[in-house]
């Protein structure tokens, strides 16, 4: 299905994805795509393949602290390998095209662990993926490489839930880091309010199900039962 997805984005995306040219959103007014993002990942391309960190900029004014703007996603993982190895226009197309990619991919993974069917799974994430959020917010790429990580953080904690392992906690907490690097905190902060939410919800949810099995709650912890004894959970299997 992964592939499948990408190959969707391909197709949706494809003369950028063919190197036809770089991302250009018209506006009456300009836009953030043009005046922001695009270049403020050329001179990070520049200062990563010169071996300067991104700190300050002597093209705005008689200098700028351009990190300390926030919307530039200097330090995040996936700016900095793309904007490194490749020339800035073409590491700006895919950076796009990954990241509509990727919102697909880990809708899909979380519906999956929603025993949802693939065919269900994969329609979620094509909705996703291409929703209008992310078309219209195209030209707040910023924005929408927060967004894209909100899937994977609720993939993750549904796996905690559902089998009592530490790790995937501290894989969520990995995943806001990721969304505050982006450059966007205003939607890293919504983002982390909703993860939070979801948690509480799996929190009670969990509870009630225990109240329904009480020779269960009598023998072990409020957290070790796994999912197989979920009578819900093995009636839907």
């Amino acid at each position: 299905m992964s592939l499948i997805l990408l190959i969707l984005v391909f197709i949706f995306f494809w003369k950028a994805a063919t190197l036809q040219g770089v991302f250009f959103v018209g506006d009456k007014t300009g836009n953030d795509l043009m005046e922001i993002n695009y270049p403020f990942k050329n001179f990070l391309s520049e200062s990563l393949k010169s071996f300067s960190l991104p700190l300050w900029t002597k093209d705005i004014f008689n200098g700028f602290p351009i990190h300390a703007e926030g919307e530039g996603g200097f330090f995040y993982p996936l700016n900095l390998i793309l904007f490194w190895i490749l020339p800035s226009w073409v590491a700006f197309n895919y950076s796009v095209i990954l990241t509509f990619f990727l919102a697909g991919l880990f809708t899909y993974l979380y519906t999956r662990s929603l025993e949802l069917s693939k065919t269900s799974a994969f329609m979620s994430a094509v909705t996703f993926m291409f929703s209008g959020f992310f078309v219209t917010h195209l030209i707040h790429l910023n924005m929408i490489n927060v967004a894209m990580w909100l899937p994977l953080g609720f993939f993750f904690t549904e796996k905690y839930f559902r089998t009592n392992k530490f790790y995937y906690g501290l894989l969520v907490g990995i995943i806001f880091g990721m969304q505050i690097l982006c450059g966007f905190p205003q939607l890293a902060y919504y983002s982390i309010l909703a993860t939070a939410s979801y948690f509480i919800f799996r929190l009670f949810y969990k509870a009630s199900e225990q109240k329904v099995n009480p020779e269960k709650c009598g023998k072990e912890p409020f957290f070790t039962m796994s999912s197989s004894e979920h009578p819900q959970w093995s009636f839907a299997n």
